[in-house]
């Protein structure tokens, strides 16, 4: 244990023993490939980004179709028929990943509270374009 970054913690779940991603990697997930790592680390970062079908893939598509005035998180659910399955944890992750950013608008949600408004990015859209090449 030189001095190597501890990427995975190991940790006792209740079926046993199984690694956890460390917290750095979970907060900041662009740093599963540091810029020095060969090629091949960076095609595996990539491989983890989203898949067609999953439930983040669903909102990036859905910010996708929206793009020009951004989507709440609400609102992307709403539009992917998540609402009510955690919808916010995996816009979270989006927006960490750099696949959604915020705008600086807000709206209102149907809580009655003000929400963030966030916009695919460049990197998003890329990463959707064979996905909604296939579903035609």
């Amino acid at each position: 244990m030189g001095g190597e970054p501890q990427l995975f913690q190991h940790s006792n779940g209740v079926g046993g023993a199984f690694e956890r991603p460390h917290p750095d990697l979970v907060s900041e997930p662009r740093a599963l490939a540091r810029a020095s790592d060969p090629a091949t680390s960076h095609e595996a970062a990539e491989w983890v980004a989203p898949r067609s079908g999953s439930q983040k893939a669903k909102l990036l598509v859905a910010h996708r179709a929206h793009r020009q005035q951004g989507l709440t998180d609400e609102e992307a659910a709403r539009e992917a028929g998540l609402l009510g399955s955690g919808f916010w944890k995996r816009c979270s992750e989006l927006r960490n990943a750099g696949l959604i950013a915020e705008t600086g608008e807000q709206r209102r949600g149907s809580s009655g509270l003000m929400a963030q408004v966030c916009r695919i990015t460049a990197r998003g859209y890329v990463l959707t374009e064979e996905w909604v090449r296939a579903e035609g």
